[in-house]
């Protein structure tokens, strides 16, 4: 009896699978939270007004830039994973 049978544990390609799920969820959701931070931001703008400029905006705007980047790394990451786990 293989040791991976006595004590229930997956093979090594699932847990790789698992992995790149999580992965893939909380990249996903890194996503949709900042695009959700950008739509309530431009609903709290009266229509007809422009959003307010000047230094605060351009942070905020560098801030949404780097987690669109560590969301997209996340998603990309995980398809490696998910990629790597069909060469075990």
């Amino acid at each position: 009896m293989s040791l991976q049978a006595q004590f229930g544990l997956m093979d090594p390609s699932q847990l790789l699978n698992t992995l790149a799920m999580l992965l893939a969820i909380a990249g996903s959701w890194l996503l949709l939270a900042t695009r959700w931070r950008e739509w309530l931001a431009a609903a709290r703008v009266p229509a007809g007004q422009q959003a307010p400029g000047g230094p605060e905006a351009a942070a905020t705007a560098r801030l949404n830039q780097m987690f669109y980047c560590v969301g997209y790394a996340g998603l990309a990451l995980a398809l490696m994973v998910s990629w790597g786990s069909r060469l075990i």
